[in-house]
């Protein structure tokens, strides 16, 4: 694959990281969207339908890792990165998902905090921020070798 044609990719995929990003109130089902828009501390969390929400939440965290995965791809070119990739997205999301609920279930305004930066960690592309860069390192550490 010509270089051109893999930053194309790249870029594309960030394009589409923007338009979930731009467009997640009309694709998810998230109220808690709108509570962590304003002063949300000492208020009660809205009503959450928990299957709908955990399936959107869900369902967003696996487009995220499908970009995620195929920038990786796309950049080393390597199984094993991406094999390692996918099995931390597998288990940090099951923990992020699992950490979501709970705190919606506790649902006591000190957790508010975590329960945004939990949420947020599933619905936008933090892990690939940290990830790529570790790849990055690796790659150079083992040419350097």
């Amino acid at each position: 694959m010509s270089k051109l044609l893999k930053y194309l990719l790249v870029g594309f995929s960030v394009i589409l990281f923007a338009v979930i990003r731009t467009f997640q109130a009309d694709l998810f089902y998230d109220p808690l969207l709108e509570f962590f828009h304003g002063n949300f501390k000492g208020y009660e969390l809205p009503d959450i339908d928990l299957l709908p929400f955990s399936a959107s939440l869900i369902f967003r965290y696996l487009l995220n890792t499908v970009l995620s995965l195929g920038i990786i791809y796309l950049l080393f070119q390597k199984k094993s990165h991406l094999l390692f990739a996918g099995t931390l997205y597998a288990i940090l999301g099951v923990i992020c998902v699992v950490a979501v609920l709970i705190f919606i279930y506790l649902n006591d305004s000190e957790n508010h905090l975590l329960l945004f930066y939990t949420r947020r960690i599933l619905i936008q592309p933090l892990f690939l921020f940290i990830i790529l860069p570790a790849l990055y390192f690796q790659e150079r550490s083992a040419k350097d070798n």
